[in-house]
C-alpha cells in the first residue's frame, strides 16, 4: 500500500540501504519500536508534528532517548528526517517500510473476519488454502464482527473479499428495490 508519495520515498530509501547494510530485520524492529511508541504515546506524536523546536533540538532527543535501541542506520534515518523536517511523516513511512519488508520476504498479510472467532484448524486450512493460492506467505488475523451476520470478509493487502451473509441480503434487497421500481 502506498501511504503518500514522499513517505513512499522515504521508506524505500532506508529499506533499500538496509539491505545493502544487511540490516533488514533489524531495522524492521526499529520500526515496530516507534510504531509502538506513536500508538501508545501522544506526547511523542506532538513531538514530532511540532514545527516549534528546532531540527538540533529534535537530533539530540532521538540520540538522547535511542542511542543505545535503535540501529546506527535508524538513527541516521531520523536525522536525515529530522533535518529535512519530515519526521511529521514517520507513521506513513514505518507502514511503508513494513509492507517492503513483507513484500521483500514474499509475504502477505490478510484479515479474516468472521461473526465468531474461528477455530484453530479453520484458520491453519483457510490460510493453507490462501498460500497455495497466492504462492506467498501469509499472515493471517481472525477478527470478529457480528453486524456481517454470517459468512466472512477476507481482507488482503488493499483488496477485500466479501462473502458476508449481510452484503448478500443488502444485494437481495436491492435488486427488490430495482425490480419493484421497474414495473
Amino acid at each position: 500500500m502506498n501511504y503518500g508519495k514522499i513517505a513512499t520515498r522515504y521508506a524505500k530509501a532506508l529499506f533499500t540501504t538496509a539491505v545493502e547494510e544487511n540490516v533488514v530485520e533489524q531495522v524492521k524492529n526499529d520500526m515496530l519500536i516507534l510504531q509502538q511508541l506513536i500508538a501508545e504515546n501522544t506526547d511523542f506524536v506532538f513531538f514530532l508534528n511540532t514545527p516549534i523546536l528546532k531540527p538540533s533540538e529534535k537530533k539530540d532527543f532521538f540520540i538522547s532517548v535511542f542511542n543505545n535501541q535503535l540501529q546506527p542506520l535508524t538513527l541516521r534515518f531520523l536525522d536525515l528526517l529530522t533535518t529535512h523536517r519530515r519526521e511529521n511523516r514517520l507513521s506513513d513511512i514505518i507502514r511503508n517500510y513494513h509492507a517492503l519488508y513483507l513484500q521483500y520476504n514474499n509475504t502477505v498479510s490478510a484479515n479474516l473476519i468472521t461473526t465468531l472467532k474461528a477455530n484453530e484448524t479453520m484458520l491453519t486450512s483457510f490460510k493453507e488454502k490462501l498460500q497455495t493460492m497466492l504462492n506467498k506467505t501469509v499472515l493471517l488475523e481472525n477478527k470478529t464482527d457480528e453486524s456481517i451476520v454470517g459468512g466472512f470478509i477476507l481482507q488482503l493487502d488493499d483488496k477485500e473479499y466479501d462473502a458476508s451473509v449481510k452484503t448478500q441480503l443488502q444485494k437481495v434487497k436491492k435488486n427488490l428495490i430495482n425490480t419493484s421500481m421497474i414495473k
